[in-house]
């Protein structure tokens, strides 16, 4: 047999008549004695809400992310994207210095534009020697940002970059100027 101590037990000194009392089966019973009911207190009633309010978070925490989204296809391995390579892109039909001044003739100063400066535009040359994710870095005004962003959409091909003996895509930026004076 296994005892099991007993905690719910307050034994307390005696001061009423023994004789006054209600006699009972398993002895007297003295209503003057029964302790009242305890509440729980204001901070353990506190305690467990909290402790509800947690476990309740922890649950629907847990169930958001059991749901997975649907995937359709297998995923893609996107390949790095370079800065610096052994051997960087270059245009088909000439040099860098080339490209800049091309870039310079074919711009042209938008009407209603009221700035003068440089849009740096930053843009990728795949690994097919192709100009994709054109993003304007630092811009003066949004018609000149979107001037800047055609005239380098419209580059023609390069020869694509090369690390490692392979074809890889790599990340350029020009400045394209803007002079409203020449206009």
């Amino acid at each position: 047999m296994i005892y099991i101590p007993v905690l719910n037990v307050r034994l307390q000194p005696f001061q009423e008549n023994w004789r006054l009392m209600t006699p009972q089966a398993q002895g007297r019973h003295c209503q003057a004695l029964l302790a009242a009911q305890r509440q729980l207190r204001s901070q353990l009633l506190r305690f467990f809400v909290a402790l509800v309010v947690v476990c309740g978070f922890g649950v629907a925490k847990q169930a958001a992310l059991a749901q997975t989204p649907n995937k359709t296809g297998s995923p893609t391995k996107q390949s790095p994207i370079y800065t610096y390579v052994e051997q960087m892109p270059v245009p088909k039909e000439g040099s860098m210095n080339k490209l800049l001044n091309d870039l310079q003739q074919n711009t042209h100063y938008p009407e209603g534009a009221t700035q003068s400066g440089k849009v740096y535009v930053s843009f990728i040359v795949n690994s097919l020697g192709k100009v994709g994710n054109v993003k304007i870095q630092k811009g003066l005004e949004p018609l000149l940002d979107a001037e800047a962003a055609r005239v380098v959409s419209s580059l023609a091909d390069f020869t694509p970059g090369r690390q490692n003996g392979r074809s890889v895509d790599v990340a350029l930026t020009v400045p394209v100027a803007f002079d409203k004076s020449a206009k």
